[in-house]
């Protein structure tokens, strides 16, 4: 990605945190899909963790269909795995049980770098 794209999506990324600081959700919201669409290999991923993390957005399908996004995206297979793993702890957390343990499950079988972590959490689960 050209460094200026890569400039100015950490630039779209700050204004965002700063639209969320003063109480502007929406726009903030807006800002934050709009770096996840970019698939910006950083910004994109911390994006949509700002959205899970700040309940700004509540449809869970559309929050799904933008980590599909980045699990398709030209990721290094460490950073896919983040997201699987990422993907797996919400739908836990939307209580959507069996499937987020399917998801963790899969990164076990598939020996991935985080296998460990991923282990310890579905053993205690």
């Amino acid at each position: 990605m050209p460094k200026k794209k890569n400039t100015l999506i950490s630039e779209k990324y700050i204004e965002a945190g700063l639209l969320l600081l003063s109480d502007q959700k929406d726009r903030s919201k807006i800002l934050y899909e709009e770096i996840i669409l970019s698939k910006n290999k950083i910004y994109s991923i911390l994006a949509l963790n700002k959205i899970i993390e700040k309940s700004l957005l509540t449809d869970q399908d559309k929050i799904l269909e933008y980590f599909n996004i980045l699990q398709k995206s030209k990721f290094s297979e460490d950073q896919k795995d983040l997201i699987i793993f990422k993907k797996g702890l919400y739908l836990i957390k939307e209580l959507k049980i069996q499937e987020g343990k399917k998801i963790l499950q899969d990164l076990i079988d598939k020996n991935s770098n985080l296998k460990l972590i991923v282990k310890e959490l579905v053993e205690k689960n």
